[in-house]
């Protein structure tokens, strides 16, 4: 698939199956995707390790990825077609609060480093969370975050489409729904705007039922592609609800930069 230009997203279940999710658009139609993995580090010195080599090699982190029984691996992706090194650091982020985590954020962003995720070893509750950043040599960008409050269990599709609109026209791109480690442990929505970004963004949510099958899902996945809107994730507006109002897939249109897909990392590199 990497040899056509697609990337891959992520794995996603459907009613009885499940299959890997690939993405190819018309600003990577000349890319050539390929991909290593190592045994996932089991600290995060080791993992800092691991990252900067491989980044200077050119490899990008995707995430960790479970192959099997005690088998978690670490995935790399490279485009072939276009030069970048990639450089990673993970500051401690345990006790920051809401104000705290946008304020690291903020700052490391201002820097030209992306927030790529938190990072945890061990089962302990108090096992200390490091959040993970990347400098792209080839994307000499900034970023800045913000947040917002979570929607409430019951809010329609069309609720849920005016609240992101709003942050689309301020050039925002939902990287999901997050929790700090500090107290309060507040959920809420985060956001990320990148100077690349110029233009603004269109969002569009469609309520979709929790038994539907993958290839429904690609299915509306290609239709949304045609209309010019690639598929940034799905949202439990709520999970213990019955029905097609419980789960949200949405989309996003007039990105100019990579895709990074909520939970399973960049996409193209």
């Amino acid at each position: 698939m990497g040899q056509q230009g697609y990337a891959f997203i992520s794995g996603i279940g459907g009613l009885n199956d499940q299959v890997n999710l690939y993405y190819r658009d018309s600003a990577h139609a000349n890319a050539i995707i390929s991909y290593e993995s190592d045994t996932a580090p089991t600290n995060i010195t080791a993992l800092l390790d691991l990252l900067n080599r491989r980044g200077s090699q050119g490899w990008a982190y995707k995430g960790d990825l479970a192959m099997g029984v005690n088998d978690a691996r670490s995935v790399f992706v490279k485009d072939s077609t276009r030069a970048s090194t990639y450089a990673y650091n993970a500051p401690v982020g345990t006790t920051l609060d809401w104000a705290g985590l946008l304020a690291q954020l903020n700052e490391r962003g201002s820097a030209g480093e992306r927030f790529i995720g938190p990072v945890t070893y061990g089962a302990s509750a108090n096992a200390p969370v490091y959040n993970l950043y990347m400098r792209a040599a080839a994307w000499p960008v900034t970023y800045s975050y913000s947040s917002a409050g979570q929607p409430a269990n019951g809010t329609s599709a069309d609720a849920f489409q005016t609240m992101l609109a709003a942050h689309g026209q301020n050039r925002r791109v939902l990287v999901g729904a997050y929790v700090p480690g500090g107290n309060p442990m507040t959920p809420a929505l985060l956001f990320e705007t990148s100077s690349a970004q110029t233009s603004t963004l269109d969002y569009q949510v469609i309520p979709t039922p929790a038994s539907e099958s993958t290839a429904s899902q690609v299915q509306r996945h290609n239709a949304k592609a045609q209309e010019g809107y690639v598929h940034l994730g799905d949202y439990a507006i709520n999970a213990a609800a019955i029905g097609p109002a419980a789960f949200m897939s949405i989309y996003v249109k007039g990105l100019q930069f990579p895709l990074r897909q909520p939970l399973a990392g960049i996409v193209y590199p």
